[in-house]
């Protein structure tokens, strides 16, 4: 008898087993909702049932909740243990009796059962998906919506960040490739994918081959390049062998990168030069939002009857530099009827003294505080050097 118990529960997973496996099943007590009580309102799948199961979203996703999915959509909810399955479509949103205060915007959008409503806001509280609604070309006019047959779903990803410096770019394609379907962007494309340049919201109508239209819109911020200028002393930037040059570029950047070769230079926004041969000095910046900008600054060399000799210039001394101050300039005694002057940062002149030799004193305490361009002139000698008061 307790053999024959045996074989009789073993006949009877097999018959249940053997049914399962050749004849479909369908899960019965499924159902969509909308839940507004979250951020964002979700759709919530559920069964009448306690069993594990599975979702199976048309966009991908997977779990009973899901974000709204505006321009239809289906699920498939699969009992884990018996294998019973069923499949919701709908073409638009399920409905929800939630209550939607919405504002008084006028935003058209194009409802999937074919009604323009006022905003999204409308639309969704009559629980139904919307896309933006497409404006005619003239002021005001919008064209006619269409409700859609059959359900489609269309995103737009993106190659990278959405945000982007001036020069950059990023290619925007839809989640799907349908060969048999169109896709028209807002700036005139009729391709699968596009590249972006500029800012502006770039929406994407999908139309497959039964006629159904979805849209997707995705946002794109350009950041412009840092501005940019160059000021040289002297202006412009021609000069006699021997000769100082400086180089004056917008300030309140974070990098400056020359090409200069020293050190000394990186960083600085001015910087102080002795070229010796023509010259293409460049320097690329890069702001607080890590986008970069370049610029060029040309500069000629000559050799000048009147020019001093570099070897002649580090017999100048003029020190401390940094002032804290008083500057004292002493000079050789073969250079003298000197020309002293004293510039602001922008080329403006706040002091001249004519006739100088041998030793000179230039008091800073009637000055503010920050840098100062030092012009010396004479028959031998013409030259600037930067000076920082402290």
């Amino acid at each position: 008898m307790y053999r024959i118990f045996i074989c009789v529960i073993f006949l009877s997973l097999f018959s249940v087993n053997e049914i399962n496996s050749q004849t479909p099943c369908s899960l019965s007590g499924a159902s969509v909702y909308l839940d507004y009580s979250s951020t964002p309102a979700l759709m919530n799948a559920s069964v009448n049932g306690m069993s594990l199961y599975d979702y199976a979203w048309n966009n991908g996703s997977s779990g009973a909740n899901q974000t709204i999915i505006y321009s239809g959509w289906c699920v498939t909810i699969t009992d884990l243990i018996t294998g019973c399955d069923t499949t919701i479509c709908e073409n638009c949103m399920p409905d929800s009796t939630a209550f939607c205060p919405c504002p008084m915007i006028y935003m058209p959008v194009c409802g999937c059962d074919g009604i323009m409503y006022s905003n999204s806001c409308l639309a969704i509280c009559a629980g139904v998906g919307w896309s933006p609604a497409i404006s005619n070309g003239l002021p005001g006019g919008w064209l006619p919506c269409t409700s859609n047959p059959t359900s489609c779903f269309v995103e737009i990803s993106a190659s990278g960040s959405t945000t982007f410096c001036e020069g950059d770019s990023i290619q925007l394609q839809p989640n799907i490739y349908d060969v048999n379907g169109t896709y028209t962007w807002s700036n005139g494309a009729n391709y699968h994918e596009i590249w972006v340049f500029n800012s502006g919201d770039y929406i994407l109508t999908y139309v497959n081959d039964t006629g159904c239209v979805a849209h997707d819109t995705m946002n794109i911020q350009v950041i412009p390049k840092p501005s940019l200028t160059a000021n040289t002393i002297p202006n412009p930037a021609n000069i006699c062998l021997g000769d100082t040059l400086i180089i004056e570029l917008t300030s309140g950047l974070v990098n400056y990168y020359w090409n200069t070769g020293n050190p000394l230079h990186q960083d600085q926004n001015v910087i102080e030069l002795l070229p010796n041969n023509d010259f293409i000095y460049v320097c690329e910046v890069i702001d607080s939002n890590q986008c970069s900008n370049k610029i060029e600054v040309e500069v000629y060399v000559d050799t000048c009857v009147t020019s001093i000799q570099s070897s002649m210039i580090s017999d100048i001394n003029i020190f401390p530099n940094p002032t804290t101050n008083v500057l004292n300039l002493n000079f050789p005694s073969d250079i003298n009827d000197l020309k002293i002057s004293l510039l602001t940062i922008d080329g403006k002149f706040i002091f001249i003294s004519e006739n100088v030799s041998n030793k000179f004193m230039i008091n800073f305490s009637e000055f503010s505080q920050g840098s100062y361009i030092l012009k010396i002139e004479g028959e031998k000698v013409n030259f600037f050097k930067k000076i920082i008061y402290q």
